[in-house]
């Protein structure tokens, strides 16, 4: 075989600093041989030029690792990858690598939030007690002179349980994703619902389409008990600027009345598919959000939940903005997916979004 020149291009967003090499058939698969480490040409992209001599004897297999088998490539799920194949001689290829293994792990497990539970955490004004969870990022107590945001959200259970009975949002993932990106400054606060009494206590007001509700209890152990311990056990950015209040569903409803209620505490709402219908007269509703404070809300609704969520969520848009007429205190965003689903699954899928939007943008 005559001597010729193979490049071998490599795109992946997993830069992290370490070398990357190409090991296989050719080289006895060692996962560190200089000859074939690669060349670093700006960010995420790589490059070598290897010469296909007699050495080079196709079809070749090969992969691509991070200096030992412990920091190989797999794929954007974290499985393991199957050698990759060159038939004949070419003169490039391209590749993409979507992540590595780090000492074994995948990359996102160095950033998974630290959780601390408290299972007995007491509702004063439902009198009541109820899970809390609070999700801190990974490097917390790394940063003693950090301080962060805060984001409280309701229905706990379905956050990120694999048991959950009908899906989850997959949080701690996300959060993870989120922190690899240099995005680690937010503390999430996750509560936990009633059960049975869900309905009742994300019920905002009396006389809705199922009849009483303790909505405004809920909130008032949000904001008088819950947010005061955050507050004093971690290290939060406490002004109303930097905390935020979310949730789907009914939880979404009661996160709506979070803002007209305790507009002096929560400054960012996400709101996903809210059960506005439960309110005989919404639109009659709506106009009492009004703020005298910036805040930044965040609606999200799916095509496919109902024939109303849609034109249901662009009515409270509008009516969200037009609150102060002149001076815009209150910033929309709304996004719609044609094909969204009433379903944690799409919750899940839309969090990451929704957090860099109100905290990072």
């Amino acid at each position: 075989m005559s001597s010729k020149n193979m490049a071998f291009n490599l795109n992946t967003p997993d830069d992290d600093g370490r070398d990357i090499y190409i090991a296989g058939s050719f080289n006895d698969w060692n996962p560190k041989d200089e000859r074939f480490r690669m060349i670093r040409q700006t960010h995420g992209k790589y490059m070598l030029k290897i010469k296909a001599d007699d050495q080079l004897a196709f079809p070749i297999e090969y992969k691509y690792v991070k200096g030992d088998w412990e920091n190989e490539e797999v794929t954007a799920r974290g499985i393991k990858t199957k050698n990759r194949i060159i038939e004949k001689l070419k003169r490039s290829v391209t590749d993409r690598v979507p992540q590595f293994r780090h000492n074994g792990k995948l990359p996102n497990d160095r950033f998974r939030p630290i959780i601390e539970k408290f299972d007995r955490f007491p509702f004063p004004y439902l009198g009541v007690e109820r899970t809390v969870q609070i999700l801190l990022p990974f490097d917390y107590h790394k940063r003693p002179l950090k301080f962060y945001n805060v984001l409280y959200l309701h229905d706990g259970q379905n956050l990120w349980d694999p048991n959950a009975p009908f899906g989850n949002w997959s949080l701690d993932q996300k959060m993870a994703q989120m922190a690899a990106a240099g995005r680690a400054d937010i503390i999430i606060v996750a509560i936990d619902h009633g059960g049975t009494e869900r309905i009742r206590e994300f019920t905002p007001i009396n006389g809705t389409r199922v009849g009483r509700g303790d909505g405004q209890k809920y909130l008032s152990d949000i904001a008088k008990s819950v947010k005061p311990f955050v507050d004093n056990r971690y290290r939060t950015l406490r002004g109303r600027e930097y905390t935020g209040l979310g949730g789907s569903s009914m939880g979404g409803l009661i996160t709506l009345y979070g803002g007209i209620l305790y507009p002096e505490v929560f400054g960012k709402l996400m709101i996903f598919s809210p059960s506005l219908w439960l309110i005989r007269d919404a639109q009659a509703e709506t106009p009492r959000f009004y703020t005298p404070f910036p805040t930044k809300v965040y609606l999200y609704a799916g095509g496919k939940e109902s024939l109303s969520m849609v034109p249901s969520m662009k009515r409270l848009q509008r009516a969200l903005e037009n609150q102060h007429f002149f001076d815009k205190m209150v910033e929309v965003k709304l996004t719609i997916d044609p094909k969204g689903r009433h379903t944690e699954a799409k919750w899940g899928k839309e969090i990451t979004a929704a957090i860099i939007w109100l905290f990072y943008r």
